[in-house]
């Protein structure tokens, strides 16, 4: 049992490093990337998607920006 016990916990600490390069690391690097695009050209209209995990939580694209001080709508 606690071999089992131990390759469940190392799966979980897996998953999590999975999860934070995937969603959390990528979003600070797309709301950096939006954030310059915006600053470059402040004139210009963009429109910018993105999948639905990329929304929720503290690092979410959308409270990443509104960190910087933009508006953001979804």
């Amino acid at each position: 049992v606690a071999e089992d016990d131990m390759q469940a916990a190392e799966s979980k600490e897996m998953n999590e490093k999975f999860m934070k390069l995937l969603l959390e690391d990528r979003n600070i690097r797309m709301a950096d990337r939006i954030d310059e695009k915006l600053k470059a050209e402040p004139g210009k209209s963009f429109f910018f998607a993105f999948g639905a995990m990329h929304f929720p939580g503290e690092k979410g694209v959308n409270k990443l920006l509104e960190a910087k001080g933009y508006k953001v709508r979804r």
